[in-house]
């Protein structure tokens, strides 16, 4: 865990240092001109932009009903996919009807069933949960069927020579063994939750940071534009570097093998 942890920390630091030095080369372009103004402003004005946004209320009042939506589809999307997945898994009839079709959604372009989504949940907040879960369903529902059906056959042995009840069974031998795959799926869920809810924002949401994504990019309000990149980029990479270190700790609960 020490070298992995070590690793990340370096990749970390590498996609750092290589943030600011980009940062850092547009910005002396900005500044020679070699760049247009209006379509690629310096760092520096899109920081200035950004810090009025804050100070103004116009962030908080788009971040606030993304957020909302996100953590819901986030949610939903746990709920249903790790309680799917387990359901699939230990079932061999229900993974071999299941699973093949589950995996075709999985690869399906999400934003063609949009209308679907529309037509039948309105232009509401709960239109944007639920197509934002849908978007991240399936990595959960995959990873957590993919742990039960791959449990080692060992610990299963072991549990039946030792006489374990069913109980017993799921919460010393089936939990420890999936959760670090159900923690996996829940990190790309996230982002695919969030990718479906930025999506349907920009389609047909009055708020909300995809729907200023698609207006300040048309009326050619770049800093803000930029401004509101730089939001969605800061929320995905905390939320998917908390998630990832929960993910490591949970390889530690993971019986051992052999």
């Amino acid at each position: 865990m020490g070298g992995a942890g070590g690793r990340g920390a370096g990749v970390a630091a590498a996609l750092a240092g290589g943030g600011a030095l980009g940062l850092g080369a547009w910005e002396a372009a900005a500044r020679a001109g070699l760049l247009d103004p209006l379509t690629y402003p310096a760092p520096s004005v899109v920081a200035a932009v950004g810090w009025g946004m804050v100070t103004g209320g116009e962030l908080a009042a788009h971040l606030a009903p993304t957020l909302a939506a996100i953590v819901g589809a986030f949610a939903v999307a746990a709920a249903a996919g790790a309680a799917g997945g387990l359901l699939v898994g230990s079932v061999p009839a229900l993974h071999r009807v299941l699973y093949p079709p589950l995996l075709a959604l999985y690869a399906l372009p999400k934003v063609t069933v949009f209308p679907i989504f529309m037509l039948l949940f309105g232009l509401g907040l709960p239109q944007r949960v639920l197509y934002g879960a849908f978007f991240g369903v399936f990595p959960v529902l995959v990873n957590t069927a993919a742990g039960v059906r791959d449990l080692d056959r060992t610990h299963v042995m072991l549990a039946r020579a030792l006489g374990m009840g069913r109980g017993q069974f799921w919460r010393k031998i089936v939990f420890p063994s999936v959760l670090p795959l159900v923690a996996t799926g829940l990190r790309m869920a996230f982002v695919y939750a969030g990718v479906g809810v930025l999506l349907s924002e920009m389609f047909v949401s009055p708020r909300g940071i995809g729907q200023r994504l698609v207006s300040t990019a048309g009326s050619v309000h770049m800093g803000k534009y930029f401004a509101y990149v730089g939001v969605v980029f800061a929320l995905f990479a905390l939320a998917t570097a908390a998630l990832r270190w929960w993910e490591e700790r949970l390889h530690r609960w993971r019986p051992a093998e052999g």
